[in-house]
Order: C-alpha cells, then sequence, then structure tokens
C-alpha cells in the first residue's frame, strides 16, 4: 500500500506572540510499514504582519518614602513596535501587594504627550491610559509611561512592608478586517 499526504491536509503554526520573518521548511514523509518514502518539502514564509507592541521596563525596583510625594514607576521603559508608529491603549497594574484606597497610579498630560488620556480604577488597581484614534506615537507613548506615577494615600501604610510588581503593555491600533470571500 502506498500513502500519500496532501500539503492541504498538513497544518500548523508558530505560537510566537512576534514570530521572526523567515521562511520555513516543512518536510512531509510516509512510510508502509517496510520501507519510508523520501521526503517531499514545502517552503513557508512568515511576513512580519501585525506584530506584537514590546514594553520593557528598567531592571531593580523603584524606592518610595510614605508621605514623600508621587514617585516615577520607571522613568527608563521603553515601548517599541515592529510595524505600528502608532498605539491606541496601555495599562499599568499594580500586580503585586496591591491595596484598594491606599495605593495610587496617576498619570497626567500637559500637552506633551499626544491625546493620551488616562483612568485609574482604584478598586483593582489599573492605570489605562487611551489614545484617541490611536494617533499617539511610539514615542509620545514612552514618555506618557514614564511619567505615570505611584503613590500611596494613608499616612501610615496598613500591614507590613510590601513590594509593588507592576506590569505594563500596550495594544496596537485595530487593524481594518478582511472581508470574506464569498463560497
Amino acid at each position: 500500500p502506498r500513502a500519500q499526504l496532501s500539503p492541504r491536509a498538513a497544518a500548523g503554526s508558530d505560537r510566537c506572540a512576534t514570530p521572526p520573518p523567515r521562511t520555513r521548511t516543512v518536510s512531509f514523509a510516509a512510510s508502509d510499514g517496510t520501507k519510508p518514502s523520501s521526503a517531499a518539502t514545502k517552503s513557508v514564509t512568515v511576513a512580519a504582519v501585525d506584530q506584537t507592541p514590546i514594553v520593557t521596563t528598567t531592571g531593580g525596583s523603584t524606592s518610595f518614602a510614605t508621605g514623600s510625594g508621587p514617585v516615577a514607576v520607571d522613568a527608563g521603559v521603553t515601548v517599541t513596535d515592529a510595524d505600528n508608529t502608532t498605539l491606541a491603549n496601555a495599562a499599568v497594574s499594580i500586580t503585586g501587594g496591591f491595596l484598594s484606597g491606599e495605593d495610587v497610579l496617576a498619570f497626567s498630560n500637559p500637552g506633551t504627550f499626544g491625546n493620551i488620556t488616562a483612568s485609574y480604577n482604584s478598586s483593582t488597581g489599573v492605570l489605562t491610559l487611551t489614545s484617541s484614534g490611536a494617533s499617539a506615537t511610539l514615542a509620545q507613548w514612552q514618555a506618557a509611561l514614564q511619567a505615570v506615577t505611584y503613590d500611596a494615600t494613608a499616612a501610615t501604610p496598613a500591614g507590613p512592608p510590601r513590594t509593588r510588581s507592576l506590569l505594563a503593555h500596550a495594544r496596537p491600533k485595530p487593524r481594518p478586517t478582511r472581508p470574506t470571500p464569498p463560497s
């Protein structure tokens, strides 16, 4: 008996959020149980389309002293995107040791960060930043994220000393959807 494989029946995916653009070679082979076939190959070219924005924080931690006022969370955070020059939104979250009603993340736009605005959810510790029409540039986003501050509103913080971990992520502007061809 002969085995035959069709490239249309083979499926694969690259689970990387931003797979590097390059050509991959896929090999097909079959065996009748006695003799293996020669390998047949097909090239798959991966294009750099809709790459994920990358937010990178600096190392270490940020020190905060109660009563000293807000401090910049990370004045060295960077934002890059391989295929977008603007972004739609970003979020900064207190992900460790959060105390609702005591911990505050804030952002103020003096007019130098494009049209980026912010909204803080004091019950979840999430600061959401948004650019209407996804028109703020990567440089404006980077400067805006560098301007995010942390403060504690209690004169005497509750509980033992704690560590705040902060997570930032950015979302690209929405892409137009492609129409589905008629069947």
